[in-house]
């Protein structure tokens, strides 16, 4: 029976971790998508760290919706 040594295991289970890690990925590709702004939170209220992406194009249309 072949048995993992602890370094072995937690080399394992970073790669893996890292292969699966959805989050930072998606943060990569947001911040390099042109015409794409992250914007924080601006009340007390926001939780600090949170943020919203709105594309140039929705900003506009939603502004001229706004002035209509």
């Amino acid at each position: 029976m072949d048995c993992m040594c602890c370094p072995g295991y937690v080399q394992l289970y970073t790669e893996l971790m890292e292969d699966r890690d959805f989050g930072s990925k998606l943060a990569q590709v947001i911040r390099t998508a042109p015409g794409l702004r992250t914007m924080g939170g601006t009340s007390k209220t926001s939780a600090e760290g949170t943020t919203h992406s709105v594309r140039d194009e929705e900003q506009v249309a939603f502004s001229n919706w706004i002035n209509k």
